[in-house]
């Protein structure tokens, strides 16, 4: 088995996806999620009301997020639709660099609240997000279905509703 490719945050930027990054951002997608969007769902995602930030390591698209922003009477949220590291670029601390610029991008914004939903079983998401100041405010039961087996789906499992609710300081 080949050593991973360490990256570093001198080598890494963050910004915008761009329509060149469609079809690498969502087989990055395909293969980290055990139900994936459609690729129809996932393109409607890429454009406006949503932001769809990636890290890239030159042109080379290591992972994204996908938000989703609203302002009702000056109450700014953002929902974060998706969040996803490439299988090979994982256990590098990518996903918190992004949780990290998401935030810093939503005080920067004014935002009051963030959300998200995860699964109750992606203990490693779950702890990325209390790491980050996210609390879970919800359970939705049997919210996604469960990951299948070779032989049969294993029924669903319930999905945790995550907050994230900081006075943002102005910038």
């Amino acid at each position: 088995m080949s050593k991973k490719h360490m990256l570093t945050l001198e080598n890494l930027s963050i910004r915008h996806l761009s329509s060149h990054d469609r079809a690498q951002a969502y087989a990055i997608m395909a293969s980290a999620q055990p139900h994936p969007w459609s690729e129809k769902t996932f393109n409607s995602c890429l454009t406006f009301p949503y932001a769809a930030v990636g890290i890239y390591e030159g042109l080379v698209l290591h992972g994204f997020y996908i938000t989703l922003e609203t302002d009702i009477s000056n109450h700014k949220e953002l929902t974060l639709m998706e969040i996803v590291i490439a299988s090979q670029s994982q256990g590098q601390g990518l996903g918190g660099y992004l949780l990290a610029h998401l935030i810093q991008q939503a005080r920067t914004a004014k935002v009051a609240e963030i959300w998200l939903e995860v699964r109750a079983s992606n203990a490693p998401a779950i702890h990325l997000y209390h790491k980050h100041g996210f609390t879970q405010i919800h359970v939705r039961k049997n919210y996604y279905p469960a990951i299948q087996s070779d032989t049969a789906l294993l029924g669903r499992e319930d999905g945790l509703v995550m907050r994230y609710h900081r006075e943002f300081s102005p910038v």
